[in-house]
């Protein structure tokens, strides 16, 4: 089944190129005119309810502190996960995105109180002290041409000790090579005592017609 992002990068498939090259492209397209209003579109059609989950998940594990908690929501895309953060009672959220167009949808939105336009490629790719964070969520950008394995370290790197990283991604990732690059990446953190897993949780409607999964790590 297609991803949201399908229709905005099949063209890309056509010419083998570089991973960066690849997401360059990727933003390119997002960046032009009505290409956010389109993913979003994509994204109702599709039922698209990981944002959902990983809000009321959140607001589970930090119930008693709301409004005081900050929350970066990586590749927000046009804000689907600030929404649904916003209904759950957070009130300090900033979005990141690579692509300038997406970050004005979240303006629009009015639901952020702050907005970082950079890829996550490397370590320190992020412009802020470590442990900033108290919680970074990332939903449907677990995906080729996108976020790369490595970002998880920057996931952890802007987390306080103590504070959450909340990955969604939908089951069919899992079977590719860029999936298991992931789950290895995931693995090495976890055993380098960077963080720990919190809790894994099934989506069966991840998608329509397709499930998945949200990953919650504790930052050590």
């Amino acid at each position: 089944m297609e991803s949201i992002y399908s229709h905005l990068r099949k063209e890309h498939h056509k010419v083998p190129c570089s991973q960066e090259t690849h997401i360059d492209l990727c933003i390119e397209d997002y960046n032009k005119p009505g290409n956010a209003r389109k993913f979003e579109e994509n994204a109702r059609v599709m039922l698209y309810r990981a944002p959902m989950y990983c809000a009321k998940l959140l607001a589970e594990i930090l119930s008693d502190t709301l409004k005081n908690v900050k929350i970066l929501d990586v590749a927000s895309g046009p804000g689907q996960v600030g929404s649904e953060l916003y209904k759950v009672g957070f009130r300090n959220v900033h979005a990141l995105d690579g692509s300038w167009a997406m970050l004005e949808a979240c303006r629009q939105k009015k639901v952020y109180s702050d907005y970082l336009c950079c890829i996550i490629e490397e370590y320190g790719a992020v412009p802020v002290d470590d442990g900033f964070y108290d919680a970074v969520v990332t939903s449907g950008a677990v995906l080729e041409h996108h976020l790369p394995a490595s970002s998880q370290s920057e996931f952890a790197r802007i987390t306080r000790p103590g504070g959450y990283c909340v990955i969604s991604y939908s089951s069919d990732v899992t079977v590719t090579e860029y999936g298991k690059a992931w789950q290895a990446e995931s693995k090495r953190l976890e055993e380098a005592d960077i963080w720990k897993v919190h809790c894994k949780v099934v989506i069966p409607d991840y998608y329509k017609n397709l499930s998945g999964f949200v990953d919650i790590f504790k930052v050590l």
